[in-house]
C-alpha cells in the first residue's frame, strides 16, 4: 500500500470533431472527479461546428489544442504528445466519467507498480440517455493476457473510456497507429499487454454512448477483416513465443468472425468464402461452438438477431 506519497498527475485526453453538443458533458465529468492532479487535453480535430466558442469557457486544467482533421487516432497522440502526467486516461467527446473513476484506476496503478494499464466494466446508454445495458468485460489479465487479448482482437474488450495507463509506456510502444481507421485503440492495448501486465476493476466507471446511426449502418467486412489481419500480422511478425498452432487457430477464427459479421451486416454473397478461409487455416471450429453457446445464452444478443430481423 502506497502512503504519504504525492498524488501523480492524471492528464486526460479528450479527442472531438464536430461535438460541440456533447463535449462539455465530457469535460464537466473529468472536472467533477475526486481526484485532485488532473490535467485536460481537448485535441480539436477540425471541427467546423461551434467547438471554438464553446472552449471559450473553460480555463487550466483545461487545454484546447486544434489540429488539421487527421482521424481520432492522431488526435489522441497529440494529446499524449502534450501530456504532463505520469497516468493517462483516454475520454471520446461524446461519453463521460462517472464520479471516482479516476481516483480509483489512479490509486490501483499506484499500488500495482507492474501493472502498466488498468481497464474496468461500463455502462452503455443510447442518444436519449436511457441505460441500455451494463457490460462486464473479459477478463484479461495474468500471464496469457497478450495471447486472450489476440484471441479476442474481433470483439474488442477493453473500452476507450474504461483505460488508464502509465505515461512511460509511450517511452517505449508506438502509440496508436494513425493508419487504421478502425480498431486503433485495440491495437494499441495488444501491443502495451505485449510487454506490460493488465488488469481489470470490476466497478463500472464510464458511460458510453452509442448512437442509432452507428446501430444501422453496414459496415464493409472487408474492412473489418483487414484491420484484425492488421492487428494479428503485427503481433507474428515479432519474436514472440507463440503455441503450437496458435497463428492456425487466431487466423480461422477471424475468419469465421468476419463470416458472422458479414451475415449480420448484409454482406450475405461474403459468407461462405469467409468460412471456407476460416476451415482452410483450421478444420476444427471449436471457437463456433464456443460462440454459438454464449450467443444463445445472451439476451443481449439475441435482441439484436431481433433487430437485424425485423429492419431486413
Amino acid at each position: 500500500m502506497v502512503t504519504n506519497a504525492p498524488l501523480p498527475l492524471v492528464s486526460v485526453v479528450i479527442p472531438t470533431h464536430n461535438r460541440a453538443d456533447l463535449l462539455p458533458q465530457a469535460i464537466d465529468s473529468v472536472l467533477s472527479q475526486d481526484y485532485p492532479h488532473v490535467e485536460i487535453i481537448v485535441v480539436d480535430d477540425g471541427s467546423t461546428d461551434d467547438t471554438a466558442q464553446i472552449m471559450q469557457c473553460y480555463k487550466p486544467p483545461v487545454r484546447y489544442i486544434q489540429q488539421a482533421n487527421q482521424g481520432a487516432a492522431a488526435a489522441r497522440n497529440r494529446g499524449v504528445r502534450e501530456a504532463s502526467g505520469e497516468f493517462i486516461a483516454f475520454l471520446d467527446s461524446d461519453d463521460w466519467f462517472l464520479p471516482g473513476k479516476l481516483s480509483l484506476q489512479a490509486h490501483y496503478l499506484l499500488e500495482h507498480p507492474q501493472i502498466g494499464l488498468v481497464y474496468s466494466a461500463y455502462d452503455v446508454i443510447d442518444e436519449n440517455r436511457d441505460l441500455r445495458w451494463h457490460v462486464m468485460p473479459d477478463l484479461i489479465t495474468g500471464p496469457h493476457a497478450y495471447l486472450d487479448l489476440l484471441w479476442r482482437c474481433m470483439v474488442g474488450p477493453i473500452t476507450m473510456p474504461t483505460v488508464m495507463l502509465r505515461r512511460a509506456i509511450f517511452d517505449h510502444i508506438t502509440p496508436f497507429d494513425e493508419t487504421m481507421r478502425l480498431a486503433e485503440d485495440l491495437d494499441l492495448w495488444c501491443r502495451i499487454a505485449r510487454d506490460y501486465p493488465i488488469a481489470l476493476l470490476p466497478e463500472s466507471l464510464s458511460m458510453v454512448r452509442i448512437h442509432y446511426s452507428s446501430l444501422t449502418r453496414r459496415v464493409n467486412p472487408a474492412d473489418k477483416l483487414e484491420t484484425w489481419r492488421k492487428i494479428v500480422g503485427k503481433a507474428f511478425a515479432d519474436d514472440y513465443p507463440f503455441p503450437l498452432f496458435y497463428k492456425r487457430r487466431l487466423y480461422a477464427r477471424i475468419y469465421y468472425a468476419a463470416a458472422v459479421n458479414a451475415g449480420l451486416d448484409g454482406y450475405q454473397d461474403h459468407i461462405l468464402p469467409y468460412l471456407l478461409r476460416s476451415l482452410l487455416w483450421w478444420p476444427i471450429p471449436e471457437y463456433g461452438i464456443h460462440d454459438t453457446w454464449k450467443y444463445l445464452t445472451n439476451p443481449r444478443k439475441w435482441r439484436r438477431l431481433f433487430q437485424i430481423i425485423r429492419r431486413q
